[in-house]
């Protein structure tokens, strides 16, 4: 129809006549137009979820809208369901300034759009056949279906992460250990107790106030290399048994430096000792998407298993730029249906990291009920979330409009905040954490007391394999007992003897035979009394 003539240089437009001849717009009404938006079950996106029963609508007034969801079971009519979430505020927002209502229904196929030899499906399929004039929900923007369909401002930025499942902490079993470094229990081991207990041994031995008294041999100090060894290990862990203290002033002393050393030793340990008994969380701490357990997961045993969604963007991304984790997903069928099946196949370890949109998996591990769930390494495939439309729709411009308006004046930002924000904070995440110890955690000293008790047992059976086979022929080979400096258990010293039965006024068995050769000279009433039980030289113990 003609709304204007331009004649001689001048233009006349003609009157608007709005409904009912009216030459004024109605009062109070604003002319709305009605839009088809398509969309797809993502929290926190689209969250969606049951009506009323009773009444049939969705409970609230604000922020929830009414979506058809699809046929019902068997085919009896569509199904209505609730849908609210960070789109939904953001497409009412759009509704309300831009002056339009909609309907908001699922996508048939349930698919988020990838190109195939028949063409799109998905989300892009509706936008391009025109069953939708507007798509909102987690639709990533890339320059495949850029060429296709009209991409809004992005109104949030995200890209490919990953998320893996933590697991309950344990102690390591060589926590006990970890206090120190390997080489310092190796010098310990090897240097500071060997060296400690030979010193005081040569000491003690060589003293001519302690064990190799010429004069005054004590019969009843027993102290041999064994002894010493005793006597190192009892000090450094400072341990309530008997031990023999040495004779000599010079190994007296090294025993007492040999104490502050243990001294020194035991409270350097016990400091440190706390903070390596605190429980390590246990995660694949994967560093991105380069991680070779993804590149090369069969390489790892057992095998690193991971999966994404199928025919998502993040699909597409990978069959694209990383053939080899796409064929190796495709390969083990990780695929899953959507996100909440691969979330919970890793919460119940079907899977070992989950690879999908970084907000999304962010969302998730943030609202997971026993935080259990983590975003691990750098995103990768940076590009954000758009609201899609057809190819050169007039709507294209106005929502860029508006979608600048928002970020301007924070609107997208409080969104994001009330949205995306989960109880389960990356800071509450980390390495290490308190918990009461059960035994899992306290493997390591199990561990070190049972083999405690196994070396015992080899001890012990060496022990019994001496007395009956050893024993004998070693009396024959060291008459002397030679064999008592390194264990009173092993030799006799008959050297002590020798010396004491030397400084008696007169052995036993010749006073016996001086008796029988000349009874008067001996009275019965005279009994010799030596001046040290040489019986007492005979060694029994376990050294």
């Amino acid at each position: 129809s003609q709304v204007g003539e331009f004649k001689n240089d001048v233009m006349s437009m003609k009157d608007i006549e709005w409904p009912g001849g009216r030459a004024n717009p109605p009062q109070m009404t604003a002319d709305k137009y009605h839009l088809r938006v398509v969309t797809l079950h993502e929290p926190p996106f689209i969250v969606v979820s049951d009506v009323d029963p009773d009444t049939g609508t969705c409970p609230g007034n604000r922020g929830v809208a009414l979506c058809d969801w699809g046929e019902g079971p068997g085919g009896n009519g569509s199904v209505s369901k609730c849908c609210s979430g960070y789109c939904v505020d953001l497409l009412d927002k759009l509704a309300n300034d831009m002056g339009f209502d909609y309907t908001l229904y699922k996508v048939r196929d349930e698919k988020w759009g990838i190109k195939t030899e028949t063409g799109w499906n998905g989300l892009p399929q509706d936008l391009i056949t025109g069953k939708a004039e507007m798509c909102v929900t987690a639709l990533k923007l890339n320059s495949e279906r850029a060429k296709d369909i009209d991409f809004s401002i992005p109104f949030l930025d995200t890209g490919i992460a990953i998320i893996v499942k933590i697991r309950s902490g344990v102690l390591s079993p060589t926590a006990f250990l970890e206090p120190f470094e390997y080489s310092m229990w190796a010098t310990i081991l090897f240097v500071c107790i060997q060296g400690a207990a030979l010193f005081i041994f040569v000491f003690e031995w060589v003293s001519p106030y302690s064990f190799n008294m010429q004069k005054y041999p004590p019969p009843d100090h027993k102290f041999s290399l064994c002894r010493s060894y005793w006597l190192v290990w009892a000090t450094l862990f400072q341990a309530s048994v008997s031990t023999d203290v040495p004779r000599s002033f010079s190994s007296r002393f090294m025993a007492l430096a040999w104490a502050a050393f243990g001294l020194t030793f035991l409270a350097l340990y016990t400091a440190n000792l706390a903070a390596f008994m605190i429980t390590r969380v246990q995660f694949y701490d994967l560093s991105g998407i380069n991680d070779s357990r993804l590149w090369y997961p069969e390489d790892v045993k057992p095998p690193f298993r991971y999966g994404t969604v199928e025919g998502g963007n993040t699909h597409e991304t990978m069959r694209k730029n990383w053939a080899r984790m796409h064929h190796y997903i495709h390969k083990t069928r990780f695929f899953k249906t959507n996100i909440s099946a691969g979330v919970d196949a890793v919460i119940n370890e079907e899977l070992d990291a989950f690879i999908y949109d970084a907000v999304v998996l962010d969302y998730w591990a943030g609202k997971e009920a026993n935080c259990q769930l983590m975003t691990v390494g750098k995103w990768a495939a940076m590009t954000g979330y758009g609201i899609g439309l057809p190819k050169n729709s007039p709507l294209t411009p106005q929502v860029n409009r508006w979608m600048l308006q928002y970020q301007h004046n924070g609107d997208l930002e409080r969104l994001q905040n009330f949205w995306l924000t989960g109880s389960c904070t990356p800071d509450g995440h980390g390495q290490t954490h308190s918990v009461p110890l059960g035994i899992e955690n306290f493997m390591s000293a199990f561990f070190l007391l049972a083999a405690g008790i196994i070396v015992s047992i080899i001890v012990l059976g060496c022990e019994f394999f001496y007395v009956k086979h050893l024993r004998e022929p070693l009396k024959r080979i060291d008459p002397d007992g030679a064999c008592g400096l390194i264990s009173m258990a092993v030799g006799r010293v008959s050297e002590w003897r020798k010396r004491a039965e030397s400084l008696l006024p007169s052995s036993p068995k010749k006073l016996l035979m001086r008796a029988a050769s000349s009874p008067a000279r001996f009275s019965p009433k005279v009994t010799p009394s030596p001046r040290r039980d040489t019986s007492r030289l005979y060694v029994e113990s376990a050294f």
